[in-house]
């Protein structure tokens, strides 16, 4: 290789390097307002656990169900730090762990959904959500496994498939989009592998598509402000692992996030 040609191909390098940079900025800009910080709240108003979700087509939050399972009650902070009283769950599915929940008119712009089919290994995503409470977290990685069947060492995890991503996520990510470079949404952080590295799991889009398709606007799966039958009280909740404690019967050190 001449010295010259060296040259183009270092330019052309630096020239393309900073461009993924740029994207994200971009993407971050374009997705954070879509994304709310999502509060469970005892019968007294207390606070039990926060998760995060976003805003999908037909003005939807979707979330994990681990995130408002045994709910009280459920408000959503906005990123303007209005806050939205949620009147309850549209859609549930405890298999998948994903919850849509009916929300108030507001002005937040639904993220997309990507189009049907497999989401690669090696394809480039971005995590946008609240981990430990910190708002508007953005981080990257690669789908680095696609698991057809879930986790092999705990099958009633998630009875599914998993989008095994690199992404960092902690306690406080459950319900975050997983995005593509283009914006479209193609899984929900869900959980990470304690003690690992780089092992993040979230359900892929096409289990949210099933789960949207369930869909009712006019009918209520579960109203928030009763329970049927669940204790809710900060102590009860944690002895569930809603404080990120490790989840009873699994064969590996695997816990959910469930703050």
């Amino acid at each position: 290789m001449t010295s010259s040609r060296m040259l183009a191909c270092l330019a052309a390098f630096a020239l393309a390097a900073p461009l993924a940079a740029v994207d994200l900025k971009e993407l971050n800009h374009r997705a954070r307002g879509s994304v709310v910080l999502l509060k469970n709240l005892d019968a007294g108003g207390q606070p039990v656990s926060e998760g995060t979700g976003f805003i999908i087509p037909g003005g939807y939050i979707l979330t994990n169900h681990h995130v408002v399972e045994g709910a009280s009650r459920m408000q959503a902070v906005l990123p303007d730090k209005s806050v939205l009283e949620l009147p309850g769950v549209l859609a549930q599915d405890a298999d998948h762990d994903l919850a849509i929940l009916k929300a108030p008119a507001h002005h937040l712009q639904p993220l997309p959904l990507v189009r049907p089919g497999p989401t690669e290994p090696g394809e480039r995503v971005v995590v946008l959500g609240n981990p430990l409470g910190f708002a508007s977290t953005l981080s990257d990685g690669i789908v680095s496994a696609y698991r057809e069947n879930g986790i092999d060492e705990d099958p009633d995890f998630i009875k599914g498939p998993l989008l095994q991503i690199t992404a960092p996520i902690s306690e406080g990510s459950s319900g975050s989009p997983v995005m593509n470079l283009n914006g479209e949404v193609v899984g929900v952080a869900v959980a990470f592998y304690d003690g690992g590295q780089s092992l993040n799991f979230a359900v892929p889009a096409s289990s949210v598509r099933r789960l949207l398709a369930r869909v009712n606007p006019q009918r209520l799966e579960r109203k928030f402000g009763t329970i049927a039958g669940l204790p809710t009280s900060p102590e009860t909740l944690r002895n569930l692992g809603i404080s990120g404690l490790i989840f009873a019967g699994i064969f590996v050190a695997f816990r959910l996030m469930r703050n």
